[in-house]
């Protein structure tokens, strides 16, 4: 049977109880599962807690509910599994959402295939969330290998790198959600895009959500957990287009441009490794035709 699968259960509060009763089901289909039900003690990172408990696993087994939508914890959790820059070796974390009741999904994973989670059908719940694991494992295994990968990049044309800053271009309009309204805590929040001049290079995008949570400057009015890049888009997931105006925008000015200096400075060090690879590589096919050269067999 291969690798079991290692699964991290993002909950609230709220569904501490189902959320144990799944890992339980989960356990006995095979998977290694990862429950939080220990205690943060002053001076505890909430962000780096969940970080490294998330890195340490294939798979994010979110509970998406009434409760799990309003709580920054779980949207944090979400967000830096979404953002890419969680890897256990050469793979990203992959969120596997479970729907509980007819919660509307968060923006952050609108695109990803969810299941609908039946409090009444657990083990059957969980059966099938281990062996969709199962498979995505498998098929990660089925990827070319690293040596295979690097045999490729050999072959092609050295990549060119573009360093053209990403810039804000305002709202998407067309997508602002709708609050909901309905006296709930939060139901005044929703969902404001934003359109970017273009999809941001990779190492820009897996470093957003976290210089969003932790920006140059803020107010006390910042949402830390809200923040994804898709595609290009800056999603606000759980704010109002007057915070973005007041609060959120000089945040975001601040957010982009360090961004955007970070990358040049990566793209720099990029370069710099390029061409170390190809002069090293030009060095070495030199000495192997000098060597063959010489080399004698009569």
């Amino acid at each position: 049977m291969g690798t079991a699968p290692s699964i991290f259960v993002s909950y609230a509060h709220e569904d501490a109880a189902l959320a144990s009763r799944l890992a339980s089901e989960m356990e006995s289909a095979g998977a290694r599962v990862w429950l939080d039900q220990g205690e943060l003690l002053i001076g505890d990172s909430l962000i780096q807690r969940i970080s490294d408990a998330i890195a340490e696993f294939d798979f994010v087994a979110a509970l998406v509910s009434s409760a799990s939508v309003e709580s920054n914890w779980c949207q944090k959790e979400i967000a830096l599994a979404m953002s890419k820059q969680l890897r256990r070796g050469s793979r990203a974390v992959t969120v596997m959402p479970l729907r509980v009741g007819n919660v509307d999904m968060p923006a952050s994973l609108v695109d990803v295939k969810w299941i609908q989670l039946d409090p009444a059908a657990l083990e059957q719940t969980a059966a099938s969330v281990v062996a969709d694991a199962a498979r995505h494992l498998s098929r990660q295994q089925d990827a070319p290998t690293s040596s295979t990968q690097a045999s490729r990049r050999r072959s092609m044309p050295p990549t060119t790198i573009n360093d053209e800053p990403v810039r804000i271009l305002g709202l998407d309009t067309a997508n602002v959600g709708r609050p909901r309204n309905d006296g709930t805590r939060g139901s005044g929040l929703y969902v404001v895009p934003l359109q970017l001049n273009r999809i941001p290079p990779p190492f820009w995008a897996q470093h957003f959500s976290a210089e969003w949570d932790s920006p140059p400057a803020f107010t006390t009015m910042h949402r830390p957990g809200i923040a994804t890049v898709r595609e290009d888009r800056i999603i606000l997931d759980g704010t109002t287009i007057d915070e973005v105006e007041k609060y959120h925008a000089t945040t975001l000015k601040l957010v982009v441009q360090q961004l955007n200096e970070m990358t040049v400075a990566h793209n720099e060090r990029e370069r710099q490794r390029l061409e170390a690879e190809r002069a090293a590589a030009a060095a070495h096919e030199h000495q192997v035709k000098d060597v063959a050269s010489r080399i004698r067999f009569d």
